[in-house]
C-alpha cells in the first residue's frame, strides 16, 4: 500500500541546503503551518508559485555624461581634422 502511495507523489530526489536566519525560520515555519504542509513542501511551493521579479535601477548623472558627450565631440572634430589634413597630403605627393 505505501509504495503505490509514494509511486503517485512526486519524487524528490535531489536536495539543497539553505542557511535562514532565527527570524527566517520562524516565517517559514509560520508559512508551512498555515498551509498545513512541511517545510520542504512549503519551499517547494513558494519556488514554484512565486515569480521573482528582478530589476536593475540605474542611476546616472546627467551633468557628467552632458559633458562626456561634449568631449566625445570634440575629439571626433579633432580627429576628422586630422583625418582631412593628412587626404590633403596624400592628393597633392
Amino acid at each position: 500500500m505505501r509504495k503505490k502511495r509514494m509511486e503517485r507523489e512526486l519524487n524528490h530526489p535531489h536536495f539543497v541546503g539553505v542557511r535562514l536566519s532565527d527570524i527566517e525560520l520562524e516565517l517559514l515555519d509560520r508559512k508551512a503551518e498555515i498551509l498545513g504542509v512541511s517545510r520542504s513542501e512549503c519551499l517547494r511551493k513558494l519556488l514554484v508559485d512565486k515569480e521573482i521579479v528582478h530589476r536593475v535601477e540605474v542611476v546616472a548623472d546627467m551633468e557628467e555624461l552632458r559633458s562626456l558627450l561634449g568631449a566625445y565631440g570634440k575629439i571626433g572634430v579633432n580627429l576628422n581634422q586630422i583625418a582631412r589634413y593628412f587626404n590633403l597630403i596624400m592628393e597633392v605627393s
